[in-house]
């Protein structure tokens, strides 16, 4: 056992809860805002996250990851949370001037991760400035069927993340009502 495996919780003991589409997220104890604001399905965040995607396969019928690809690392990048990220919403305008450009009839799953705004309303935004520290609040994982499966998607990280599961470690600093001239 290594020194990490003594001194962190192991996911699985933090109480993991498991939605009706697969997605699991988990609440990190002591790590939530005493005083947050909820998260709208529409609404524009700040989100600070390491997110990893996945392969996930079956081997002597243990599933596990494989193929680790970064998706998203505001931590390790720049340090700043993500200001209204589309694989959260996407903007009606942003939709209608990719159809009309590409002459296609894409939807909003085009672009969004169905899983994370299934997890996220479960968690509250901090609301707290973009600059200040992050405390990662929880941990949220999408299985591939409920992020873009099999379907088309909007290419974010270069390769394609069909059949590709996501695992969020993530904080909200903000979350406010999107205003109908930021659509």
């Amino acid at each position: 056992m290594s020194e990490t495996d003594t001194q962190n919780t192991k996911l699985s003991d933090l109480e993991p809860v498991k939605l009706p589409s697969g997605v699991v997220y988990i609440i990190r104890p002591n790590a939530q805002p005493a005083s947050g604001t909820a998260i709208g399905p529409t609404d524009v965040i700040h989100l600070m996250s390491n997110t990893m995607t996945y392969v996930a396969t079956n081997t002597d019928d243990k599933i596990g990851f494989n193929s680790g690809s970064t998706f998203r690392n505001t931590i390790g990048g720049l340090g700043v949370p993500e200001v209204d990220p589309a694989y959260y919403y996407v903007k009606k305008s942003v939709l209608d001037k990719l159809n009309t450009t590409n002459n296609t009839t894409y939807t909003r799953n085009f672009y969004e991760i169905e899983g994370l705004q299934e997890a996220l309303k479960n968690f509250q935004a901090f609301n707290m400035q973009d600059a200040d520290n992050y405390n990662l609040q929880g941990v949220i994982i999408v299985p591939s069927r409920a992020a873009f499966a099999r379907d088309p998607h909007f290419n974010y990280s270069g390769i394609s993340l069909r059949n590709r599961s996501f695992v969020f470690n993530f904080q909200v600093y903000k979350s406010r009502a999107r205003l109908s001239t930021e659509n």
